[in-house]
């Protein structure tokens, strides 16, 4: 019997370790490991490609002359200097710790760390971006389509409110 009281208290004591919540110098050491920063960076780089077609395409839709080019340039890149302020890497760094503090363990911490310090964990920090940027770019192809059928979409719904009230109307 108390051989197997030990045994429980071991299982639970081990249970308890596997799940501890992994040190905020641990995160941070995943977080410098995996660029984190560099990757914020890149983010708002693209960002700012992605903005300037927004421009690019707004002028073209609604025929800007040059003056109105330069009004909404300024105005992205003011969004944009806000963005990179609100969303600097020394403002979000807290928030990345506390979510990688809640999801994972110092088991997962560690055995992460391990892997990014391997040939194939060093490639994938070194390609994501790569991977992310192209995603973008393609998923932001699928935009305009998107937005297209959606406004057919909302059309549709609009018709078909003015249909329903005019038909209550009727009666």
């Amino acid at each position: 019997m108390k051989s197997l009281i030990t045994l429980l208290l071991v299982l639970t004591v081990s249970g308890a370790a596997l799940a501890e919540k992994p040190s905020a110098e641990s995160i941070e050491k995943l977080l410098i490991v995996t660029d984190s920063d560099k990757v914020m960076d890149q983010m708002f780089d693209h960002l700012d490609g992605f903005m300037k077609n927004m421009v690019n395409q707004s002028v073209q839709q609604n025929k800007m002359n040059e003056e109105g080019r330069k009004v909404m340039d300024n105005f992205m890149a003011r969004m944009v200097k806000v963005m990179r302020e609100e969303l600097s890497w020394e403002q979000t760094k807290p928030i990345y710790v506390q979510v990688y503090s809640e999801n994972f363990t110092q088991q997962e911490v560690d055995d992460l760390l391990t892997f990014y310090a391997t040939p194939t964990g060093k490639a994938l920090i070194e390609k994501m971006p790569v991977v992310m940027g192209k995603s973008m770019e393609l998923t932001q192809a699928r935009i305009g389509p998107m937005m297209q059928r959606m406004q057919m979409e909302m059309r549709a719904a609009v018709a078909e409110v003015k249909a329903a009230q005019k038909a209550d109307g009727a009666q």
